[in-house]
């Protein structure tokens, strides 16, 4: 179990470590400051879910650095996962639409330094889903 704990941690690190250049989506933003009072679209339960943004606390990152993020999706998401590879995180929700999340970035061995794809995931009713995908780099 404690094994298998470590090896979460270290996949969710990978996802939000050395985010690299610009992201590929107008949606995302990686190093500004901490949107507040950002607007949560409204929809219905029958309406698609759809991400309107994503935000990472910075964009350079080194072990012991505290990563945080925030995804906001319309109010009808149940809830929101970040994946690298095939490990999943579930993100916090504090309240309808808003998404958030924060990460310890651990020491990474030499060979898990390379880019890797985030997919920050909004789930709906039945299979309803939208995906984002955030390169980023391990330095």
């Amino acid at each position: 179990m404690r094994s298998f704990r470590r090896a979460l941690a270290l996949a969710c690190a990978a996802a939000l470590v050395g985010c690299a250049g610009t992201p590929q989506s107008d949606r995302v933003t990686v190093g500004a400051p901490e949107p507040t009072r950002e607007p949560v679209p409204y929809a219905f339960h029958s309406d698609p879910v759809r991400i309107s943004s994503v935000w990472v606390s910075q964009d350079r990152m080194k072990a012991g650095d505290v990563v945080r993020f925030r995804v906001v999706t319309t109010t009808n998401a149940g809830a929101v996962s970040a994946r690298v590879e095939s490990i999943a995180k579930p993100l916090d929700r504090p309240t309808y639409g808003v998404f958030t999340g924060s990460i310890v970035v651990p020491q990474l061995p030499a060979f898990l330094r390379r880019t890797y794809d985030v997919i920050v995931t909004a789930y709906g009713e039945g299979a309803a889903h939208d995906d984002i995908r955030i390169p980023i780099a391990i330095e």
